[in-house]
């Protein structure tokens, strides 16, 4: 029989643990004024850490309301994991954002792996995904589409699967595909694993995997990303 105290610390981890997980799910934030612009920001692990962490900050810095869903390890391919068509559309009835930021499709490359599979993925993968930008940009949404980033492992199956995002982006109101490998590669088209700080030194922007942002590469990524949307018309400082 397990002792009281034990059930008891276990119970406070878990409730501890589960709030961590909603917060980074679902934030919303505090004082909130009636008429601020709102933003959805949603995808997979990049999303989840540091880098959607960076974005939000931004957003919220410049006035926006931001509503932040992740779920790592999921994709248009993983419905079973997570039904990102539904779980989209109830976020977005609740918040009626004006503008969605969205990036999946690193967990995505996986279905590459098997060539008898591969074969018959790539037009179902592009419908699949223009569906689902189709829904994301409906009344009157923008929505700016991140690719997958550059990477260690898998660059060309994350390149595949960036290219067709593309295609499915390509001639859809509303929705700018945003290819993140230029933002997410150095001076010579490698993965960036590296950025040099301004008193010279060599900063590693990865995690162990070589495919995460760490801390350091969220920040740095996230302010390029901002550029970007900026650029394309984006009203952000």
């Amino acid at each position: 029989m397990v002792p009281k105290c034990v059930l008891l610390s276990l119970t406070v981890v878990l409730s501890s643990l589960t709030a961590t997980v909603r917060a980074a799910d679902w934030h919303v934030p505090e004082g909130a004024a009636p008429g601020r612009p709102r933003v959805v920001i949603l995808g997979d692990s990049n999303i989840f850490g540091p880098m959607g962490k960076a974005l939000e900050d931004r957003f919220v810095a410049d006035g926006w309301e931001v509503w932040r869903r992740a779920r790592p390890g999921s994709g248009l391919t993983h419905a079973r994991r997570y039904d990102w068509f539904a779980s989209a559309a109830s976020l977005i009835a609740k918040v009626r954002p004006s503008v969605i930021v969205a990036q999946m499709g690193g967990n995505d490359v996986f279905a590459l792996k098997w060539p008898a599979r591969a074969a018959h993925f790539a037009e179902t993968y592009r419908a699949r995904a223009r569906a689902f930008m189709t829904q994301l940009a409906a009344d009157g949404r923008q929505v700016f589409w991140l690719s997958p980033t550059n990477r260690g492992p898998g660059a060309q199956r994350a390149a595949t699967i960036r290219d067709l995002q593309r295609e499915a982006a390509t001639g859809l109101a509303r929705v700018d595909f945003v290819d993140m490998f230029p933002l997410t590669s150095d001076e010579h088209g490698r993965w960036l694993r590296v950025i040099r700080a301004a008193d010279g030194r060599e900063v590693v922007v990865r995690r162990r995997d070589a495919i995460h942002l760490n801390d350091v590469g969220g920040v740095f990524v996230g302010e390029r990303v901002i550029e970007r949307l900026r650029d394309d018309g984006l009203p952000l400082r």
